[in-house]
């Protein structure tokens, strides 16, 4: 009867787990899009020097050729 209750208490706890697992992983993928919508300008922005110059916006084109 124990050992029953044990793996009842098991899944619920299991189950439980995964929940809050994939919460926490839907919170960090909203909390940091932001970034990843940003990914570009921050790439320029840390190495202009290795950054692609056909991939970042016109504006960037000419100063990115300018300091190669």
């Amino acid at each position: 009867v124990h050992t029953t209750s044990i793996g009842v208490c098991c899944d619920a706890l299991l189950s439980l787990g995964q929940t809050e697992n994939t919460a926490l992983s839907t919170g960090f993928t909203q909390r940091f899009a932001i970034f990843e919508a940003q990914k570009l300008r921050l790439q320029l922005l840390s190495s202009p020097f290795v950054a692609d110059m056909e991939s970042s916006p016109t504006n960037f084109q000419t100063e990115l050729i300018e300091l190669r």
